[in-house]
């Protein structure tokens, strides 16, 4: 990283030795995504390269550097959660 610091294009935390991780966080603050109903989601989820014998697969963590591939979810399990996400959104 301290190749970097000197680059153009690099964000101002990382120019400047002792950057603070709130200006980190602020430059890589996500954007809100798009609204798309379920059933919208569902259908590109299918196409995911997780998918495997027509079963989504989910690679969801169970703690902290513990992922577990679940393939089990029903699509009503699913929207549940979509919809839990979107109120929270």
């Amino acid at each position: 990283m301290a190749s970097l610091r000197g680059h153009r294009g690099a964000p101002p935390w990382l120019r400047r030795p002792g950057g603070r991780t709130r200006e980190f966080l602020r430059w890589v603050a996500p954007r809100p995504l798009p609204r798309a109903d379920f059933a919208t989601l569902l259908e590109f989820m299918g196409r995911d390269k997780k998918v495997a014998a027509g079963r989504l697969r989910m690679v969801l963590l169970e703690d902290v550097g513990k992922p577990v591939v679940v393939a089990n979810l029903t699509s009503d399990e699913l929207e549940a959660a979509w919809a839990e996400l979107e109120e929270t959104a």
